[in-house]
């Protein structure tokens, strides 16, 4: 985080805890919002 609240790079890191299969549906969803703030995004 930079001085002025800003930042240049995220990093998110999905795990299946408890084997759910459930990642493919959060990383969409991730995808998704990611999109609509026309945020780059590269998986």
């Amino acid at each position: 985080m930079l001085s002025d609240y800003t930042c240049y790079f995220l990093t998110f890191d999905f795990d299946d805890k408890n084997n759910d299969k459930k990642i493919k549906s959060d990383v969409l969803a991730l995808v998704s919002v990611c999109d609509e703030y026309n945020v780059p995004l590269v998986l």
